[in-house]
């Protein structure tokens, strides 16, 4: 933009002075009322569609490693947010409004991507919508209902989605009023018929065996330490493929999109995996 600027002011410059200073003025003032990168920001949603229609979720997660992904209101920046995303947070995309959308474009290209708040019904029970702005958006594939031959660990995932939303309680129980990370990842397994021991994390791996990141596979627990990078595991979630988990969070945020019960990256915020392990009787 500052370069287009100066040009179109030593164009006018040549004609006269005073109004190639007027004209740089005007270019710049319209320039800065703009966020930065924002407007040229767009995602091509032509594979997202196809994967949508053969049943998987479209995740969009914030690839930055600096900035937050705000989730809007409105497809502009003019009307409030409904919160954000840390580095790896995640959130569903709705692909119906993306096929209404995108019906008529050649291009399948979107500068606001609408994302579903799953914390926020409507009176119907669909979840409100909100946009985020391509910039900063990355978007991953995932199958849900068929993450797993196993069908336990089926099972799990997809009782575990029903319920994203739900807010993060440390020691909460309810998994629609809520919960906590290990009590959470409790209950989906105890859902698939799996029995689970007492919801902590250290309890959690006593009936698990270490697996290596390379074997990772739905259904796997992903543990991570309380400060990041040191002191104990203090939380849990479970991996559903592509690079994603889901889980009970509390770490950026106990509300969501920043937590509750959420996708997310396995490599989220500041956290990176600490153990992956694989529950006995799961194969």
């Amino acid at each position: 933009p500052i370069i287009i600027c100066v040009i179109c002011g030593i164009i006018f410059f040549m004609k006269g002075k005073k109004k190639g200073v007027l004209s740089v003025l005007m270019l710049m003032s319209v320039f800065m009322l703009l966020p930065l990168g924002a407007s040229a920001a767009k995602l091509n949603m032509t594979t997202p569609l196809k994967y949508a229609k053969r049943g998987y979720k479209i995740i969009a997660w914030n690839k930055s490693d600096t900035s937050r992904a705000y989730v809007y209101q409105q497809a502009n920046f003019k009307n409030g947010t409904y919160g954000s995303l840390e580095k790896g947070g995640g959130i569903v995309v709705n692909m119906s409004r993306v096929n209404y959308q995108t019906r008529n474009m050649k291009n399948k290209q979107l500068t606001w991507i609408p994302v579903y708040l799953h914390n926020n019904k409507q009176a119907n029970g669909v979840p409100v919508t909100g946009y985020v702005n391509a910039k900063n958006i990355a978007l991953t594939a995932v199958n849900i209902n068929n993450a797993s031959p196993n069908s336990t660990v089926r099972t799990a995932i997809s009782y575990g989605y029903k319920y994203l939303g739900t807010r993060f309680i440390l020691g909460g129980s309810s998994i629609t009023n809520g919960i906590d990370c290990a009590t959470f990842t409790k209950q989906i397994y105890e859902a698939a018929g799996k029995a689970m021991p007492y919801p902590h994390t250290d309890w959690q791996q006593s009936v698990s065996r270490p697996v290596s990141y390379r074997d990772l596979k739905p259904g796997d627990l992903v543990f991570y330490l309380k400060y990041d990078t040191s002191g104990p595991i203090d939380h849990v979630g479970v991996y559903i493929g592509n690079n994603l988990m889901i889980n009970a969070s509390g770490h950026y945020g106990k509300t969501y999109p920043e937590g509750g019960i959420t996708i997310k990256r396995i490599v989220y915020g500041n956290r990176r995996p600490a153990l992956y392990k694989r529950l006995y009787g799961i194969d």
